[in-house]
């Protein structure tokens, strides 16, 4: 039997997967690479390179989507996959983009939303180099969230 707070982070995980997926299909409509749903789908192998969303699922390996400025990020030292992510946010957003935005739009803030583009790109090359199992899209969203508040008193 599931606890309330399973049940709840479980929701807030369907919620962000399926935020994901909408800004991966927006991104792919503003491209001019719209795919299907079936193609969109993700992979049920468990493997790290068919987790990726529908851009990089139809395995069209593109080495510059793992280049940020001259660094191929897979190869980035961290300890853990939120620490990972909050170095991709770094690399991807300017302190004040960070400070005045969050990861996903929320109803208890003003501020607005990071670049989905960026995002969706940080979720894609997070889901590249660790298996969906080994992190969870409701912690780092919050780990993200937390690090762009933090921003602005670093600012």
């Amino acid at each position: 039997m599931k606890t309330d707070m399973q049940q709840i982070r479980e929701t807030q995980n369907e919620i962000c997967q399926s935020q994901i997926e909408m800004m991966s299909r927006f991104k792919e409509l503003l491209d001019g690479h719209a795919l299907s749903p079936a193609q969109s789908a993700f992979s049920n192998s468990g493997r790290a390179e068919d987790s990726i969303p529908c851009s990089s699922a139809i395995k069209q390996e593109d080495a510059s989507m793992y280049m940020v400025n001259g660094v191929n990020v897979l190869h980035l030292p961290a300890k853990t996959p939120y620490l990972f992510g909050l170095q991709l946010l770094d690399m991807l957003f300017t302190r004040a983009e960070l400070s005045s935005s969050l990861l996903f739009k929320s109803t208890k803030s003003e501020r607005g939303v990071l670049d989905p583009t960026k995002v969706s790109r940080i979720i894609d090359i997070m889901n590249k180099r660790y298996n969906q199992t080994e992190w969870n899209m409701a912690t780092f969203v919050s780990k993200a969230n937390q690090k762009c508040r933090d921003s602005e008193c670093d600012s």
